[in-house]
């Protein structure tokens, strides 16, 4: 608290002027003083992105529903929407594999203590 008052006390009493313009000024500074010294959230902190500790999960989960449906369970794998040019690759109507089963090969590739939830193996 003793610091917070400080702070206000500095940035009120560096100019005695009343303008709208000023008193926006002294305020934003103000609030980045806030931001900088009374930070509670560390940088570096919370948990690894799912990304960084597993760099190959999207491209085991897309081969286990592209090919590996195709070679393992006889479905037609991924397909892109007739209309699109694009390469976005969609599952389709007749593909077999569920996330269950995708997950059992995510958890036999990836590394020994990772572990994810369903709905950001969907995402």
């Amino acid at each position: 608290m003793e610091l917070f008052k400080d702070m206000k006390s500095k940035v009120m009493s560096a100019s005695d002027s009343t303008s709208d313009a000023q008193r926006k000024k002294k305020n934003c500074l103000f609030q980045q003083m806030k931001l900088e010294k009374l930070r509670h959230i560390f940088k570096g902190r919370g948990q690894r992105l799912k990304c960084e500790e597993f760099p190959d999960h999207a491209g085991i989960l897309e081969f286990g529903f592209g090919e590996g449906d195709r070679v393992d369970r006889a479905g037609d794998g991924l397909e892109s929407h007739p209309r699109l040019i694009d390469t976005v690759l969609y599952r389709a109507a007749d593909n077999n594999t569920v996330m269950r089963q995708a997950r059992e090969t995510i958890s036999a590739l990836s590394p020994e203590r990772f572990s994810i939830s369903l709905s950001s193996r969907f995402n």
